[in-house]
């Protein structure tokens, strides 16, 4: 077994945890979060050891970035130099041929990822979400449950796509958008958009946050 610590402490966290246990070839060692409140308590069945100063490469050289924010992982990954970021994937996960995913990415339960997909670092793929033949997925995406990406989807860096939402075949979403929960999407995005509906509506553009 190899051992690797999660950094996070919340809800993302505990359900990555599950996906550790799953996956079964490590052994989690601990929790490390930046809220000093947490240190020393346990949080599903794991103790919060402290902020990163908490991290030991003697006792582990591996480290999942357990945390739902696209952008706060964007940012840990550019700080946590020199770490191992294992891929995490489900068992009960479908992966298709000639499929390719990034370091530190997990895939939860139930995910369809099909032929020729390309997945970025550090993205989320949760559980029921489906994701198209010959899509691209940035890094630091996070496609929700349930959700589905047609086939040649482009997703570009940082993007939400919301519980339940879809794009169709196609489209491109520009970095750091939000596709709200249920929405669907039929026409390309730009940059930052929120976009709210079905038809799915760019509404007003996000603040980057890199």
């Amino acid at each position: 077994m190899q051992a690797l610590y999660l950094y996070g402490a919340g809800g993302h966290a505990a359900v990555v945890a599950d996906l550790v246990r799953a996956v079964g070839q490590y052994e989690l060692i601990g929790l490390i979060d930046d809220n000093p409140l947490l240190a020393g308590q346990e949080r599903f069945g794991h103790r919060v050891l402290g902020d990163r100063q908490a991290l030991s490469p003697q006792k582990a050289d591996q480290l999942v970035l357990a945390v739902g924010d696209n952008h706060a992982r964007l940012r840990l990954s550019s700080e946590l130099t020199g770490w191992r970021f294992p891929t995490l994937i489900h068992p009960s996960a479908v992966i298709g041929s000639d499929v390719s995913i990034g370091a530190g990415t997990v895939v939860m339960p139930g995910a369809i990822i099909e032929y020729g997909v390309t997945i970025g670092e550090h993205c989320i793929i949760n559980n029921g979400a489906v994701i198209g033949h010959q899509s691209h997925i940035g890094g630091f995406c996070h496609v929700s449950g349930n959700s589905a990406l047609g086939g040649r989807v482009t997703l570009e860096r940082c993007v939400f796509v919301g519980m339940g939402a879809v794009v169709t075949p196609g489209v491109t979403v520009a970095k750091n958008c939000l596709l709200t929960a249920g929405s669907m999407t039929s026409k390309d995005v730009a940059e930052g958009a929120t976009v709210l509906g079905n038809p799915g509506r760019p509404f007003f553009n996000r603040r980057e946050m890199e």
